[in-house]
């Protein structure tokens, strides 16, 4: 039977005390092991799954493909986690996320664009520059809210700067940044899109709450942050460092 949204964030705090119990009975090793591991394995899979470059053979020679700028995803992800969790997220925040992600490629780094966009994937044109700017400030206000819990606040921040386009390109990796970010600095693992048919139902879920469908974007994603849980609590269990 299907879970409703409210049953999938009660499964997800569960699996939180579940995995905090794990690391509470064994030492502090496997927490680091656990954890490192989990993260270089989401970078290695689930980032290629996500972005491959659907381009002619002929136009690929001006696309930095995956192996090329995965190490630029791997830099900007440090700098997010590297920051305070105290510290809000602002435009800077922004800036220097997309400044590092597009290192060493043709994309301009760290401005916003000024320039009309529409998002292929979603089917629809984004804001224009100045309703841009003006919604982003409202989402960076939303999204440094602590009264609003955490999951709302990086699914929201999640679809919010992949609807918005606020950069040239690189839209969705700063997204995917910012929203992993925060779900890491308060205890849960990232968003994690690696199975088969995750790269349509990703979109599916997008498009979804492009129709103001939000309950369906909202259930496909905490059904993927379940299975983050999943993962990441089967690697607890099977660490090489039960004996201490």
């Amino acid at each position: 039977m299907a879970k409703t949204c409210k049953q999938l964030r009660l499964q997800i705090m569960a699996h939180q005390q579940e995995f905090y119990q794990i690391l509470g009975a064994q030492h502090h090793i496997k927490r680091i092991e656990s954890f490192v591991s989990y993260f270089s394995d989401c970078f290695r899979t689930e980032t290629a799954n996500l972005y491959v470059c659907e381009v002619p053979d002929e136009d690929r020679e001006y696309v930095f493909d995956y192996a090329k700028t995965l190490p630029n995803a791997q830099n900007a992800f440090k700098y997010a986690m590297g920051t305070p969790k105290s510290a809000p997220i602002t435009s800077d925040t922004l800036y220097e996320i997309h400044r590092r992600l597009a290192r060493h490629t043709d994309i301009v780094g760290g401005a916003y664009r000024q320039f009309d966009a529409f998002t292929m994937k979603l089917g629809v044109h984004a804001p224009t520059y100045e309703i841009m700017i003006q919604k982003l400030d409202n989402l960076l206000f939303q999204t440094n809210n602590d009264e609003i819990d955490v999951l709302t606040r990086a699914m929201n921040v999640h679809y919010e700067l992949i609807a918005l386009q606020p950069f040239g390109d690189y839209n969705k990796r700063v997204a995917r940044i910012v929203a992993d970010s925060i779900l890491l600095k308060n205890g849960h693992p990232p968003f994690r899109f690696d199975r088969t048919n995750d790269t349509e139902d990703y979109y599916k879920a997008l498009r979804a709450r492009v129709e103001c469908d939000d309950k369906t974007y909202e259930k496909y994603m905490l059904e993927d942050l379940n299975y983050s849980w999943n993962k990441l609590i089967a690697m607890a269990k099977k660490s090489s460092y039960n004996q201490y």
